[in-house]
């Protein structure tokens, strides 16, 4: 009886199977490429933005004039529109996980 279980283990695959394994590929699933390209595209919106705002802010700092704080503000607030889109996403999340 103990062989048997020897060889049996010996010949079961190393990678976990079953229910909470499932591993087949989907047409639908991103590959690593689009996935990258897609990853970059959100960072490199976020990162202009950023530096928008950032010159802006410089600029309105140096030279205070009424066009230069409004484009300051202008971009602060979108800033913060996007951070409340996303405070109030994961907060809904929350709820969620929690009922």
């Amino acid at each position: 009886m103990f062989m048997i279980l020897i060889s049996h283990l010996s010949t079961v695959d190393a990678s976990p199977t079953g229910f909470l394994w499932y591993n087949d590929k989907h047409d639908h699933e991103l590959t690593e490429s689009t996935s990258k390209l897609i990853s970059n595209a959100h960072d490199h919106r976020i990162e202009e933005l950023k530096e928008q705002f950032n010159r802006a802010q410089r600029i309105a700092l140096d030279n205070p004039t009424l066009e230069n704080v409004i484009t300051a503000q202008r971009l602060h607030k979108q800033i913060m529109e996007k951070a409340h889109k996303f405070a109030t996403m994961w907060q809904q999340l929350l709820y969620l996980i929690i009922n």
